[in-house]
């Protein structure tokens, strides 16, 4: 499955080591590459982003990722 197709994530809590990773385009990068293990950080429908396990960057989230299967607004 593409990071592109994924509508529902779980959401985890933020943590200081989150929130000062590098920041990555995610225009600029391959989100299906495998070497990536994305998680949702943040519990609200603003000011969330994308977290990798493996390569501790962060990302914006996908229209997909930040509509999730709720109605577009």
């Amino acid at each position: 499955m593409k990071a592109q197709d994924i509508k529902d994530r779980v959401q985890h809590d933020k943590t200081s080591e989150m929130n000062n990773a590098p920041i990555v385009d995610k225009d600029k990068i391959d989100l299906n590459d495998s070497k990536y293990n994305w998680i949702q950080v943040g519990r609200r429908k603003y000011g969330r982003y994308m977290y990798c396990t493996n390569t501790h960057v962060r990302r914006g989230l996908t229209m997909g990722e930040f509509y999730g299967s709720g109605i577009v607004d």
